[in-house]
């Protein structure tokens, strides 16, 4: 009889470990679906907002900085 409620405590981990790792998982497929969405409608401006290409100026600056004379 004491080898049955052994049993029944690892059967509850593995039951709340299944739950977490399904909530994980449908967290992160619900995330995804959103992300998606958004660059699906807003691609160019999400891209143009995280993207960063230097102008001229900026260059010389970021080159300057780079080697320590700024």
């Amino acid at each position: 009889m004491k080898a049955v409620s052994r049993s029944f405590g690892k059967k509850g981990q593995v039951l709340s470990e299944y739950a977490f790792m399904l909530a994980v998982f449908t967290l992160f497929t619900v995330m995804f679906f959103v992300l998606m969405a958004a660059f699906s409608q807003y691609g160019a401006r999400l891209i143009g907002l995280v993207s960063w290409e230097p102008s001229p100026p900026s260059r010389s600056q970021m080159e300057s900085i780079m080697n320590g004379t700024l």
